[in-house]
């Protein structure tokens, strides 16, 4: 029997903020965010973040050069 490994990234569920490991999971899903979010920056060429009013030293301060940039 062969599994395959899906992503839930793209459904809709209301986080369950009830008790210790609801606010983990929202907590989580978040650092999850910005982790994609910072990628997605740090991926953004000089012309593109000057577009956006973003300087390349305003990305190296986000993501704290972790991504190259």
């Amino acid at each position: 029997m062969s599994y395959q490994r899906i992503s839930l990234d793209f459904i809709d569920v209301p986080p369950l903020h009830t008790g210790p490991l609801g606010r983990f999971v929202a907590a989580f899903q978040r650092w999850r965010t910005q982790l994609a979010q910072r990628e997605a920056l740090a991926q953004l060429d000089p012309r593109m973040l000057q577009d956006v009013g973003i300087t390349p030293s305003d990305v190296w301060r986000e993501t704290r050069g972790q991504y190259g940039s």
